[in-house]
């Protein structure tokens, strides 16, 4: 990515590490969409909704879901912790800084299209910037140490 992306929101980071993995990485990408459709999903990353839908060739950012199939909330912190290895996805979730909810099938795939989207991001030539500009992002939040 030649420009410098926005990342005053954690959605921007999401929408943008997203358009990354469809550009770098498409066949990832597409897994991740068929994976997870028709699934929907709400992120909720310090506290801002992020919604999204899955199609079999998209990822869609909706104004709102009357229904997500996945609820998962967390922190950019928490996120960096795993990112940093200081922190496993299975202790983020025993110590209540990942929250998840649905049901066990969804969570299932879920599981399985985060892991799929970390395979693509980690062999992405442009994650590395846009990892630096989510960590700028996450120093700058009111409620970072």
């Amino acid at each position: 990515m030649n420009s410098s992306p926005d990342l005053a929101t954690a959605g921007a980071f999401v929408r943008t590490s997203l358009a990354l993995l469809r550009q770098e990485y498409g066949d990832v990408y597409f897994l991740l969409c068929r994976r997870l459709a028709p699934r929907a999903l709400l992120l909720v990353i310090d506290g801002e909704e992020i919604p999204l839908r899955f199609t079999p060739f998209e990822i869609e950012f909706p104004a709102a879901l009357p229904r997500p199939r996945v609820h998962c909330q967390t922190t950019s912190e928490a996120i960096l912790d795993v990112i940093d290895a200081r922190l496993t996805l299975n202790e983020a979730v025993a110590a209540g800084r990942l929250i998840l909810v649905g049901d066990t099938a969804d969570l299932s795939l879920f599981h399985d299209g985060l892991i799929d989207y970390v395979r693509g991001m980690v062999r992405a030539p442009s994650a590395p910037f846009l990892l630096e500009r989510f960590r700028r992002f996450a120093e700058v939040r009111p409620d970072s140490p």
